[in-house]
């Protein structure tokens, strides 16, 4: 649906699950390739008596969903939401 006088459009349920199909893909190429990184850097979580990990562990996975978060909308609403400006 067209949103009167600005040209966009309201995202449906089918952009929802293409957003969290493309969101799935990006993080399962991803997230070998901090592993990875995390290894080489040295950023693991060795086994500890009061620990969780039965084997050491990478710690980058948390730096890498952050920074492919997408950004924050920095100048008001969406688009596809009516201005109330005149």
């Amino acid at each position: 649906a067209v949103v009167s006088g600005h040209g966009s459009r309201i995202p449906t349920v089918d952009d929802g699950l293409l957003g969290c199909a493309l969101a799935l893909v990006i993080a399962l190429l991803t997230t070998p390739v901090a592993r990875a990184f995390a290894w080489r850097i040295g950023a693991i979580d060795e086994p500890r008596e009061r620990g969780l990990h039965q084997f050491p562990t990478p710690r980058l996975g948390g730096l890498r969903l952050i920074r492919l978060k997408p950004p924050a909308p920095q100048h008001g609403p969406p688009a596809y939401l009516p201005s109330r400006a005149k």
